[in-house]
């Protein structure tokens, strides 16, 4: 009888067993469903407490809350899609090894403020049975301080726009802040740069925009923050160094019009003295000199909009796209009274008329 009911206790204890190593009642999609709509709705708790234990371990809670508000200051959250989900078993993931992991790609609609253009993020996501219980493990929290760094940037970037919301100030609170969690953020880092340029803090700006070239992923990048270096030193008439900004720029990115442009421009500056020549006697004859305005951006203010961009600086070339107003353009040269230009995303190009587009003269 004893041996009975010993054997019973066991049977009953190993069936305790196994049903504590099964998978978490429920389905992992509902879950992930919960997830992103309280991303939607902007229930930042509901977000958080979605998260896997090793993930909230992490992240600090408020950090979270924040960069959720945060981005729904330069961005509108239109909406997801999930894909079908995909039975990884056990999974190790950031470390943290799951036994039963759930694979979804997930399709986010975003709408910039500003720019009003929806961008799509396909990405994948994961549900996991932690510790009897489906969560869901993001792999942007991975690294929390480049997650943040990256929104603060984003944050800054927003308010440099020549929008209603521009405001320097915030725009070097928020950049700064990217800096903090991120030292190594480009995107911060040039960002800074430009803040600092607009606000006539040109010896940060110059600072700033030197962090941004060692830490280029990139020669485009790199040539990039160049060209702009090559700007800064042209707003203080130092044409010499400006020179010598936009020659590295050409090294790093021959194919940089712009650099190449305006490389010419100083040249012309500097008068008979070549880059090569003394540095002394360049500066000298800078003090002589007038500086020639550089575009370097533009905004479509077309008074009878769509503005055409075309192949040519000539109305009677082909057209290459239209634009509505308030796009935001990247200059590259000047002509005849003619731009050419680059959507922010480098999806149409081609020559615009000047007296259709918002500048400033650099």
């Amino acid at each position: 009888m004893l041996k009975k009911l010993i054997l019973s206790l066991l049977c009953f204890l190993v069936a305790l067993v196994l049903l504590g190593c099964g998978k978490p009642s429920g389905d992992p999609k509902a879950v992930l469903q919960k997830y992103y709509t309280a991303i939607e709705t902007g229930d930042v708790l509901a977000v958080y407490e979605c998260l896997t234990e090793k993930i909230k371990a992490n992240v600090n809670k408020d950090d979270l809350v924040n960069r959720l508000k945060i981005q729904r200051i330069f961005s509108t959250y239109k909406g997801y899609s999930l894909g079908t989900a995909t039975d990884q078993g056990e999974k190790e993931l950031n470390g943290q090894k799951y036994k039963n992991v759930f694979s979804f790609t997930v399709s986010e609609k975003i709408v910039r403020h500003g720019q009003d253009k929806e961008t799509f993020g396909n990405y994948v996501t994961y549900v996991v049975n932690d510790n009897g219980n489906w969560r869901v493990h993001s792999p942007i929290y991975d690294d929390p301080k480049k997650v943040f760094s990256n929104t603060y940037a984003n944050l800054g970037w927003y308010y440099l726009q020549e929008s209603k919301d521009y405001n320097l100030v915030e725009a070097i609170a928020a950049l700064k802040k990217a800096v903090q969690y991120n030292d190594n953020n480009f995107s911060a880092h040039w960002g800074l740069a430009r803040a600092f340029s607009k606000a006539k803090r040109l010896t940060e700006a110059k600072k700033k925009k030197k962090n941004a070239i060692e830490i280029a992923e990139d020669n485009k990048a790199k040539g990039t923050a160049y060209v702009e270096l090559g700007v800064i030193f042209a707003n203080t008439n130092n044409y010499y160094e400006s020179a010598i900004a936009f020659q590295e720029a050409i090294k790093v990115d021959p194919e940089n019009e712009y650099a190449k442009n305006n490389l010419r421009v100083q040249q012309i500056n500097l008068g008979d003295v070549t880059v090569t020549q003394n540095k002394g006697q360049a500066s000298q004859q800078n003090k002589e000199k007038i500086g020639a305005c550089i575009i370097v951006d533009a905004q479509v203010q077309d008074p009878d909009p769509p503005l055409n961009t075309r192949s040519k600086p000539d109305v009677l070339s082909s057209l290459t796209g239209q634009l509505p107003n308030g796009t935001f353009l990247k200059v590259f040269e000047e002509q005849d009274g003619w731009l050419r230009v680059e959507t922010m995303d480098g999806k149409i190009k081609g020559w615009v008329a000047k007296n259709r587009v918002k500048y400033k003269c650099q």
